[in-house]
């Protein structure tokens, strides 16, 4: 009898469900790029990645004034992206949402989902 869970089928099927149920939305990161020149800064490049999110609300009794505000939402992306950075945003539609947290959903060896809190 197998006693480890089956975290890659569970992973995959976290993705269906932000498929099927999330919006279309870009997740965009920055890189820099150096410069041959070393004199002078690295050039900051945009890296848009189109996938889906789920956007919920947060609980009345979640939103505390300080870290969590009432208009900021938590999105679940999924495990595919393979990095999200707090210096990004996410763009829903004409939305812009900043990223305020960042959380890797891991319970195993395999990364679940990616769970943000953003915020306009």
């Amino acid at each position: 009898m197998n006693d480890l869970f089956n975290y890659i089928s569970l992973s995959k099927n976290a993705d269906w469900l932000i498929a099927k149920f999330g919006d279309k939305c870009n997740v965009v990161t920055y890189t820099d790029v150096p410069d041959p020149n070393p004199i002078k800064p690295p050039t900051r490049t945009k890296m848009p990645t189109s996938t889906r999110g789920v956007f919920l609300r947060y609980r009345v009794q979640d939103i505390d004034g300080v870290n969590i505000l009432r208009a900021d939402q938590r999105v679940l992306l999924p495990s595919s992206i393979s990095d999200v950075q707090m210096q990004g945003y996410i763009e829903r539609g004409s939305e812009v949402w900043k990223i305020i947290h960042v959380e890797r959903l891991k319970p195993g060896p395999v990364g679940m989902i990616w769970k943000l809190q953003v915020r306009q």
